[in-house]
Parts: structure tokens; C-alpha cells; sequence
């Protein structure tokens, strides 16, 4: 419900929001550093569905550490001791994060959609539009969560501060990296780096990366824990 009303709230600004932002040159220049460069309007919208993939990774990370939570909690050793897996129980729960993150991508793509749409009167084809732009985030925000399963598979005790730190280095890098004038291998280190800014940017195959290394990552992560001790 806070995606679906934040997202219809700021799709609804996108009407005029070039003489919203009137002379100001420095909300400008934020809005085509997060959204690119095609018009003030696609850089706008491509920008606030940049923001809900931060927001969203941060849901997938909180989603993952629940395996953390549970094992510190003692829930996780009677599970384990029936038939149930060390890998089924992982999976359980990058499940629920990926569909989860899936979700709100969706939600934030379709009211932001609606809310433009309905104020320039093409609510069908702009919520199309923008569900695409939201839903090309979903590879990145699974990214960051993917770092959440590697430390919980391999170093338990750092899990759940090295993925918040995780998720706070990204949402730096998104918001403040070309502001601080950071070299551009810092930038290429957040997944969204790689993510097309739609609307208004053409989809090529080097967006591809992001799925693969959040594959290879909770592989990584399940392996570990497959391996370690619980409890």
C-alpha cells in the first residue's frame, strides 16, 4: 500500500514537472543523473523507478536475513531435524524474496503508470511503459539481496551487518556517485550502474549481467550453508 501510494503520488508530479522545477538547474541535473538524459519528463519517471529498486533490494535483503533471524532464534534447528533441507530451507526464503521484490516492482511500475496516465490520458500505455521501467530493476535489487545469501552462507556472523552495508553503499553510489565524482569502476560496482534507465533508454545485452552474478551468488551462499554449522 506505501509502494502503490508513493509510486501514483510521484507518477502524477511527472505531469509538468519540467515547469514544477522551474529554473533550478541543480534538480535537473539530480533527476538526469539518476534517470538519464532523454527529457526532463522520462528522466523523472526513470528516476523514481530507480528509487523503488533501491527500496525494493532493501525489502529482498530484509527478506533474506529472515534465515539469520531464524537460526539465531533457535527456530531453524527443529526444522532441520525433520526432513526437511538446509537447502530447501534456503530456498524457502529467496523464494519469498524474489517474489516479494517482484511484487513491489510491479506495484510501483503500475500505480506510477496510472497515476501519469490518467493525468495525460493514456493510463493503458503508460502503465505498460513504466511497469517495464520498475520491473527492469527486479535483476539489481536481486543483486544486492543475493550479497545477503552469500555472507549468511558463508560468514553467519557478518550477514546481516555486511548486507545492510551492502544496501548502503549501493543506494550511495546510486544517489551521490556522480555527485562526489567517483571513478567510474566504483560506480560499475552497484548492479543499478548496469540497469537500462527506462524510460527512455534502449534495453542491450549488457544488463544481463546483474541476474547472472545474483545467480552465482546464492549458489555460492547455499553451498556455504550446506556446509557450515547451524545454531
Amino acid at each position: 500500500m506505501g509502494f502503490a501510494f508513493t509510486f501514483a503520488a510521484s507518477g502524477a508530479a511527472a505531469k509538468g514537472i519540467g515547469s514544477l522545477l522551474g529554473g533550478s538547474q541543480q534538480l535537473r541535473n539530480a533527476f538526469t543523473r539518476l534517470g538519464g538524459e532523454a527529457g526532463i519528463t522520462n528522466a523523472y519517471l526513470a528516476a523514481i523507478m530507480s528509487l523503488a529498486g533501491l527500496a525494493a533490494a532493501a525489502y529482498a535483503t530484509s527478506a533474506v536475513l529472515r534465515l539469520r533471524t531464524e537460526e539465531t532464534g533457535g527456530q531453524a534447528e527443529p526444522l532441520l531435524a525433520t526432513a526437511t533441507s538446509r537447502i530447501r530451507w534456503g530456498l524457502s526464503h529467496i523464494a519469498i524474496a524474489v517474489v516479494g521484490t517482484a511484487a513491489l516492482l510491479a506495484v510501483a511500475g503500475v500505480a506510477a503508470g496510472l497515476g501519469y496516465g490518467l493525468r495525460t490520458g493514456s493510463a493503458g500505455p503508460e502503465v505498460a511503459r513504466l511497469l517495464g521501467a520498475a520491473m527492469v530493476q527486479l535483476p539489481a535489487s536481486l543483486a544486492v539481496a543475493g550479497a545477503a545469501v552469500v555472507l549468511f552462507g558463508l560468514a553467519p556472523r557478518a550477514s546481516v551487518a555486511g548486507a545492510w552495508t551492502v544496501v548502503g553503499v549501493v543506494v550511495l553510489i546510486a544517489l551521490f556517485g556522480q555527485v562526489l565524482q567517483l571513478s567510474q569502476w566504483v560506480l560499475d560496482v552497484s548492479p543499478f550502474a548496469h540497469v537500462p534507465k527506462l524510460p527512455g533508454a534502449e534495453v542491450t545485452l549488457h544488463t544481463t549481467g546483474a541476474p547472472l552474478l545474483w545467480l552465482a551468488l546464492a549458489a555460492a551462499g547455499l553451498a556455504g550453508l550446506r556446509r557450515r554449522d547451524v545454531g
